[in-house]
């Protein structure tokens, strides 16, 4: 089964943010398990903008070995689902992860994202997180409105 990798995850190949090192670890010998969408390399894009010559080029090498997955009738539909509760991109990528029939997990850093995802059976993955991590956060609850 495949992993599909928000732009959240995605970028950590390149920031120095915290799990950074953890999800690089995880991710490079997994390469051919994961997925992105343009809309994860739109997100990659944005934050190597401001890097050298030298890595937006290993940025694009790095996309161009991960496997592409196109938006879906079926992913915008499930997409619709959530939009009261995710921003649109990020009910994109939720649309994406629910919608693919190869795709058994997401990788993602975002809090109401992986909320969303979790609430609805999608696994989520998090190298450099505890288990259930979103639920910890101060206002990051369940996505849900009680």
């Amino acid at each position: 089964m495949a992993v599909y990798v928000d732009g959240s995850a995605l970028s950590r190949f390149f920031l120095d943010v915290p799990q950074s090192a953890e999800w690089r670890e995880w991710a490079v010998e997994r390469i051919p398990e994961l997925r992105r969408s343009e809309l994860s390399v739109t997100e990659l894009r944005r934050v190597t903008a401001s890097l050298d010559r030298a890595a937006r080029v290993v940025a694009d090498a790095l996309v161009e070995r991960i496997r592409e997955v196109r938006f879906s009738d079926q992913a915008l539909e499930r997409a619709l689902l959530v939009q009261d509760r995710l921003a649109p991109f990020a009910a994109l990528h939720f649309g994406v992860a629910k919608a693919e029939p190869d795709i058994d997990a997401i990788a993602t850093y975002d809090p109401v994202l992986a909320a969303t995802c979790h609430l609805h059976r999608v696994r989520v993955v998090t190298p450099g997180r505890p288990a259930l991590w979103w639920s910890s956060l101060p206002g990051r609850g369940s996505p849900v409105p009680e």
